[in-house]
This record gives structure tokens, sequence and C-alpha cells, in this order.
């Protein structure tokens, strides 16, 4: 009897460890954000923890709307920034900062973030992909790669207003690495780039949050350059 006691308390007691171990883990690797809404406060709360592993950076635009978030892990006081320019002219309207560690929030008047310098350098660092490598972050693909396809003309899918492009696993070539996807419609552009893993040696890495860029319906100017540049490069 007492025996049958100790196995039921022991499973009892791993049960416990692994759902507490499980909760853990999914509280901190959330891969499934998805930037096709609007990005607001509370979206912050359902953004990536991973603990003190990397860096993450995310543009929007969506209409005559920017977003920046900025994700900074590799410090002690951990930090999700939201720099929102409502009016996609390049000026800071709110500041919204969201610490993981006790859930709370801060409004400044300016980012507070050591790693901002103003909206519009950290708009075209993302989209370019240098801030990724300056700031400890995953490798994720970006303009560079979409203009090296293009001019390639690899991976490239043509959709009703635009371009779909798409990076295959060399050792996997049915497998998606990253994909990029680009349009223009009635004066307003499309603008994505997705990165779903990438590969050191034969270590295969995931971003916590695979979407660094999402424009939809645009009307940035910056993206509208880009969008545009890209159009160039097909036409030659």
């Amino acid at each position: 009897m007492k025996f049958i006691r100790s196995v039921i308390i022991f499973i009892l007691v791993a049960m416990f460890i692994l759902l507490t171990s499980f909760e853990n883990n999914s509280h901190e690797f959330k891969r499934d954000f998805i930037a096709d809404k609007v990005i607001k406060k509370d979206s912050l709360r359902f953004l990536a923890i991973p603990g003190k592993a990397r860096n993450y950076f995310l543009f929007q635009s969506i209409g005559n709307s920017s977003r920046i978030v900025i994700g900074e892990f590799v410090v002690d006081a951990q930090m999700i920034s939201l720099i929102i320019d409502k009016g996609s002219d390049g000026k800071v309207d709110n500041v919204i900062e969201y610490f993981p560690s006790d859930r709370g929030y801060n409004y400044p008047q300016k980012p507070t973030s050591k790693i901002y310098t103003n909206f519009e350098e950290i708009k075209r660092q993302i989209i370019d992909g240098t801030i990724f490598k300056q700031n400890y972050s995953f490798n994720m693909s970006s303009l560079p790669q979409l203009k090296e396809r293009l001019r390639l003309r690899r991976g490239m899918y043509k959709s009703r207003q635009g371009y779909s492009v798409k990076i295959y696993d060399p050792e996997s070539p049915s497998s998606i690495m990253s994909e990029f996807y680009f349009s223009k419609k009635n004066a307003r552009y499309d603008l994505v780039f997705n990165t779903y893993y990438y590969k050191i040696a034969y270590n295969r890495i995931s971003p916590f949050i695979f979407i660094s860029v999402y424009c939809k319906d645009s009307e940035d100017p910056y993206i509208k350059e880009v969008v545009e540049s890209l159009f160039k490069i097909i036409s030659k």
C-alpha cells in the first residue's frame, strides 16, 4: 500500500513539473505573432519574451500609420517599445514601453531605448537589415536578399498586383526559409518580409518573431520608394 501511494505521489509531482515546464516554455517561445492588424498597447503582452537570447525589431505600416517595435532582451531591464508615427511623416506621436518582468507600462514623450535613434533611421535599418547585424538579433532576410533574388529571377511568383519571392532551403528544396511579398495598387503599397529559419553550419535557427516588415496599403513615402525600386529591377 505504501509503495502504491509513493508511486502515485511520484507521478503527480512529475506531472506538475512537466506542466510547469510546458507553461514556461510556451511563454518563452511565442513565434505565432501575426502583424496583419494594427499593433496596439495590448498587442505587446503577446509578443515573444526570449529571455536574454536576442533582440528583435519589427516595422509595420498600415494605411497612413506606421509603427516600430523594438524588443530589448540582451539587457537586465528587458523592454518592448512601441513607437507610433500616426501620419507616416517620420515624426513620433506616441511611445508605449512594456516591461515583461512586472507587466508594467511606461508612456514617455520620447523612446528611452538605447537602440533607438530616430524613426526614419530605425525604419530604414529594419528594412535593409543592418539593425539585426548591429544589435545581437536574428539574421532576418531583408531588402538586399530580396533584390538579389529579383536580379537572379529566382523564386519569383507573380500575383495580381505584385510578386511573391521565396528563398528555399538548398538541402530541403521544398522548405521555405524566407519569403517576401510586394505590390502596389491605387498609390498604396504592400511590403512583407518573413524569415522562418536560417542556418549556421548545420544548425537551423528560427526567429522568435518571423515577421520583420509588414506594410499593407501603406502611404509611407519610403515604402513607396522601396516598392517602386523593386518593380524597376523586374522591368530591366
